[in-house]
């Protein structure tokens, strides 16, 4: 049977390992939600430019006169 000195160890290192668990944990979340919010953002940039290129697109193309070969 294990002495109290014995137990009180293990019961230290037990949660000296928790605790690193714990932290290691911590930054494994915050790493995975710094990553979704920059794919988040990356993706809005993109339909926002992608929606900007659209419309300049259509504006350029009804202010733009057309040019018909052999017409003009």
């Amino acid at each position: 049977m294990p002495s109290a000195k014995q137990l009180a160890y293990i019961g230290f290192k037990t949660s000296a390992s928790m605790m690193l668990f714990t932290v290691y944990g911590g930054y494994l979340c915050s790493v995975r939600a710094y990553l979704y919010l920059q794919l988040r953002s990356a993706r809005r940039q993109a339909a926002e430019e992608q929606q900007i290129s659209g419309v300049l697109r259509i504006e350029t193309e009804k202010t733009s006169p057309r040019v018909i070969p052999g017409k003009n």
